[in-house]
């Protein structure tokens, strides 16, 4: 990972958390640590965002539909960021779920360390193509009015049989 990677870690469970941490020093992602639903979103407040959020589901209570929708609606640099969600087992019903609250990607505990360092890639890759896409569709700056344009030249043109330009008659 070339580009600085803003990771915001959303967890109470320090084993995952640690392990977590160690991964993405492996990659020199820059990291911080939430541990209550408030922190998360005054962390997601932040005017620089964070290209991926880790969510740990095995925290009870914690909305990630809501943390979705924080992440989508802050700002023009949160509408692109990756969550991700990491669920304690993995049968079908909760995997519908997250994906359904919002979650970009789905992992399951026990986490293995290259699925987590895939997966990191992949959401790295994808925000930057949003990224990349929502600068080229950005509308391109209005044309100058045409009383800005520049008068055309006053002096008549000579032009050959052939409608060749022979040059300016002074």
């Amino acid at each position: 990972m070339n580009e600085v990677f803003r990771v915001l870690i959303a967890t109470q469970d320090l084993h995952t958390r640690l392990m977590l941490e160690g991964l993405l020093k492996a990659v020199r992602a820059r990291f911080v640590h939430a541990d209550t639903e408030e922190s998360i979103h005054s962390y997601l407040k932040t005017p620089e965002g964070f290209d991926m959020v880790v969510v740990d589901g095995a925290w009870e209570f914690l909305s990630i539909h809501g943390i979705h929708l924080a992440c989508r609606s802050r700002s023009k640099t949160l509408s692109e960021t990756h969550l991700m969600v990491i669920l304690p087992s993995g049968n079908s019903t909760q995997v519908i779920g997250a994906f359904n609250d919002g979650a970009d990607t789905v992992l399951r505990q026990p986490i293995r360390p290259l699925e987590f360092l895939n997966a990191c890639r992949t959401g790295q890759h994808l925000t930057r193509l949003t990224r990349s896409n929502r600068a080229l569709s950005e509308p391109l700056p209005a044309p100058a009015p045409a009383s800005a344009l520049p008068e055309p030249a006053s002096a008549p043109m000579r032009f050959s049989a052939a409608g060749e330009l022979i040059g300016l008659h002074v």
